[in-house]
């Protein structure tokens, strides 16, 4: 079933409550659409994995984890299955509405888009979460610049070819909806946002937590140490600097003759300076060896 354009990819981990009913209504919008569709069970310890394979009569390619490795590789498994020019991602849990998903695709076949987010809006998550989501995407704007909203978006749509090229620097977690993005904008590949339809989870629970947020974090500074070093590196070298002299001028005021304190400061600060400028050099060389 389905043509060349879009493989639908549905990753899934103990979500056995509600993906029936989600794949039954994914399979329906593909069958109209003459969509793939491939549903990834990612070491699921309830009946997710069984109620998965029923639905291969309908055309889904059903693969399987034995262990739990995470969200990003579910996908991932997903995204080197598939066979064709779109890929797009849905969440297990029934808050997608798989029509939105023609919609994505018509954008980016109209603008020639690379990577198409859905974006949720505001509302539709707890106060806590939305906290968390709003530091993200404050950190996140501030090493890298970008004009999406919902960079976390479960529902993204983008060029396969492409996402193949950056597989092996996302993290197989949750996070994996983030990296993948900035990778996609780091890169100057088009990305655009169209509001999608979010509704209620309709059963189980999520794995999102607190953890996550931090896990994003991580990957983010990560992934800016590893592109634009000098974006993290300077801001904290000249941070401990202006602490370094504020520090030494203090002792001389109070009459002290050498400051250990602020030469250790100013010290650090030189040292992470040189750091973020050999970090910067190797990057560059890295990648004029990988153009070559």
């Amino acid at each position: 079933m389905g043509n060349d354009i879009l493989t639908v990819i549905i990753p899934c981990y103990n979500e056995a409550e509600v993906i029936g009913s989600v794949l039954t209504e994914v399979v329906r919008v593909a069958k109209e659409n003459d969509w793939r569709i491939i549903a990834v069970d990612d070491g699921s310890s309830d009946d997710s994995l069984d109620i998965l394979r029923g639905f291969a009569a309908d055309g889904v390619t059903v693969l399987h984890h034995k262990l739990n490795r995470g969200y990003g590789a579910a996908i991932k498994t997903g995204i080197r299955a598939a066979e064709t020019k779109y890929v797009v991602t849905i969440d297990a849990d029934g808050q997608h509405d798989p029509a939105d998903v023609k919609r994505l695709l018509d954008v980016a076949m109209e603008k020639d888009a690379d990577m198409v987010v859905g974006g949720r809006g505001k509302g539709v998550s707890s106060w806590y979460r939305n906290l968390g989501k709003a530091l993200i995407k404050r950190i996140t704007h501030w090493l890298v610049d970008f004009d999406v909203r919902d960079q976390n978006s479960g529902l993204k749509l983008y060029d396969r070819e492409i996402a193949l090229r950056f597989l092996s620097l996302t993290p197989n977690n949750m996070a994996y909806s983030d990296i993948i993005l900035l990778l996609f904008v780091d890169g100057r590949h088009l990305v655009v946002e169209e509001p999608i339809t979010i509704r209620p989870r309709s059963g189980g629970k999520s794995t999102i937590s607190t953890r996550t947020a931090f896990d994003t974090l991580s990957e983010i500074f990560n992934l800016v140490i590893m592109f634009h070093p000098m974006k993290l590196f300077l801001p904290l070298s000249l941070i401990l600097a202006v602490a370094g002299v504020a520090w030494t001028l203090r002792s001389i005021i109070l009459g002290a003759v050498i400051s250990i304190g602020g030469a250790f400061i100013l010290l650090t600060a030189m040292l992470v300076f040189l750091m973020g400028v050999i970090t910067e050099q190797f990057r560059r060389v890295s990648g004029r060896n990988g153009d070559n």
